[in-house]
């Protein structure tokens, strides 16, 4: 039971942590011009957005562990619903997101009037498969249960569940890591036979590379969370403490982006620097620069 306690514990801590400062990137890239223009970041925005409901939903499961009751009926299905979907979603955005590194990176000829349609299109897809998967599961047919041993959630054994659901569910995030997946090759090679034969046609920004190196980073870590999840049930059943690294490793999903973001956008520290008090003092170290230049032209006159 203690380590039940410190399982909910640390659920509860990492989310209330996590989720501030998720919600404060969002927040950024929805009212700074440069990130709002910018596609890549509007994909960032709706994946954060379901990576923020997903730590929410950890947080009460959390909170369920450590008093060892579902609480309430409702709340541990719709809890249990949002943990299930956000696979189903999150994959589905990182598709999106490695698609338009593709776009972005090999100039693919797409006209500005269309590539904006298009991954509007797709991100559209994406929340309206992601939200009518959640009302399925709000349904007795397609309901999650709260599993207090291993303080996770499972699908009821229904045959909705069974035979639906949980199959297509696992086909629907297999096959968009699978194409995500693929993205990521095609850039590699189209990458290294440009570096190789063509060097004076290829120009990659820094800007565009970073975000790059970040959308692989996040696909690796959800991938392999979640082919241990589904490939590993014979054996971390048999193991409830694996249960729970993996129960707190999918919790940090949504702690992962920020600190991506933070390490390879400088734009966007200065911005939380901003938030946190050091504006002031980024704005004085570049008055500084400026009057140390004029001081050295001065004499050239």
């Amino acid at each position: 039971m203690n380590d039940k306690y410190a399982i909910g514990i640390t659920l509860i801590v990492i989310a209330s942590i996590c989720l501030p400062i998720h919600i404060t990137f969002i927040w950024l890239f929805i009212t700074k011009k440069e990130y709002r223009d910018h596609i890549a970041f509007k994909i960032m925005t709706s994946l954060g957005i379901m990576e923020c409901l997903h730590l929410l939903s950890h947080f009460m499961t959390g909170l369920m562990t450590v008093l060892v009751t579902n609480i309430h009926v409702v709340l541990e299905r719709v809890t249990g619903a949002v943990i299930l979907t956000s696979w189903v979603g999150m994959a589905a955005m990182i598709f999106v997101l490695s698609l338009n590194r593709l776009v972005v990176l090999t100039s693919t000829k797409l006209k500005v009037s269309s590539e904006k349609p298009l991954f509007y299109t797709l991100s559209a897809l994406s929340w309206l498969c992601y939200l009518g998967v959640l009302a399925l599961h709000m349904t007795d047919e397609g309901a999650i249960n709260y599993r207090i041993r291993e303080s996770s959630f499972s699908y009821v054994h229904t045959d909705f569940n069974i035979l639906y659901l949980e199959v297509y569910e696992s086909y629907w995030i297999l096959i968009f890591l699978v194409l995500s997946f693929l993205c990521y090759i095609v850039i590699v090679l189209w990458i290294l036979f440009n570096k190789s034969f063509r060097p004076k046609h290829i120009k990659l920004e820094r800007r565009e590379v970073r975000i790059l190196i970040q959308a692989v980073i996040i696909f690796v870590y959800l991938a392999a969370l979640r082919a241990t999840w589904h490939y590993g049930v014979a054996w971390y059943l048999q193991h409830v403490e694996v249960v729970d690294t993996l129960n707190i490793l999918t919790c940090l999903v949504g702690g992962i982006n920020p600190i991506l973001y933070m390490c390879f956008n400088s734009s966007v520290r200065r911005h939380v620097f901003g938030l946190i008090g050091m504006k002031r003092f980024k704005e004085s170290s570049k008055a500084i620069t400026v009057s140390v230049v004029r001081t050295q032209r001065n004499p050239s006159k």
